[in-house]
């Protein structure tokens, strides 16, 4: 009895052994192709987002300053473009989706446009000058926890033009509202601290070189706040800016 027990316990140990084989390998192929269907449904959200940050940019028409959703420069501030989108994402595609923008700096080279840096890898220097920048190439990109990223890029031209000019001052109002938001800070800049304020609390890398003017040398980054007229009217409440080179034709005013 003991033997034929033995004997009984080791074939029903192999019977189920060979049916959960069976059942592996029927599922395999399911498994896989399951696998490979969730992957192209987390490549599909990544592209997706990914072309959401590049119509955002392109909505804009300039773009100086980029941002990580995990690493808000202002967690608390809603108009601060990582955490507007952080929560844009986390609404439509899920918690582990993480955007993010890069802005690279190009100049014209030989009739080719290469990234813009100096010799140590940086795009500013107090020696080179914006004058050789002819582009911005801006990096979109969605990733997930999976290590899985999607890129799109947007080529902003700096050539001159009146619509780069009244891009650039919508971007210079949107960064404008972002610091009156800020919790941190809270308010307009005074006409005397003038947009260099904005490169001070961290909204732009520098003051967006005029198209329409010769750029100067960069050391502080806030040299070429002298293109444009800004003023804070804190007793009729209302911002104006305006380029000096289309002072009464291009121009932005606001109150608040």
């Amino acid at each position: 009895m003991k033997h034929m027990r033995g004997v009984t316990l080791i074939e029903m140990v192999m019977a189920v052994s060979m049916l959960a084989a069976g059942v592996f390998m029927a599922l395999g192929p399911f498994t896989e192709g399951l696998r490979t269907y969730m992957y192209q449904r987390e490549q599909l959200a990544y592209m997706n987002a990914a072309k959401g940050l590049r119509a955002y940019v392109q909505t804009l028409g300039y773009f100086d300053q980029g941002f990580n959703t995990a690493v808000p420069l202002s967690a608390n501030n809603a108009l601060d473009p990582a955490v507007l989108w952080a929560n844009l994402l986390r609404q439509y595609y899920g918690v582990n989706l993480r955007g993010q923008i890069d802005v690279e700096f190009y100049k014209d080279s030989g009739g080719t446009l290469v990234p813009f840096t100096d010799t140590n890898g940086n795009d500013f220097d107090d020696v080179n000058s914006n004058q050789e920048r002819s582009a911005l190439m801006v990096h979109c990109s969605a990733h997930g926890y999976s290590d899985h990223a999607v890129t799109v890029d947007v080529f902003i031209s700096a050539s001159a033009s009146t619509t780069l000019l009244r891009s650039i001052l919508a971007y210079l109002r949107t960064q404008l509202d972002r610091a009156a938001s800020d919790p941190n800070f809270g308010a307009y800049p005074s006409t005397a601290q003038g947009l260099a304020q904005l490169v001070t609390l961290g909204y732009l890398q520098e003051i967006p070189n005029n198209p329409y003017t010769a750029a100067g040398v960069k050391v502080t980054h806030t040299e070429d706040a002298v293109d444009y007229e800004y003023t804070n009217d804190t007793v009729s409440r209302q911002i104006t800016l305006r380029p000096y080179s289309h002072y009464s034709s291009v121009y932005e005013q606001w109150s608040y």
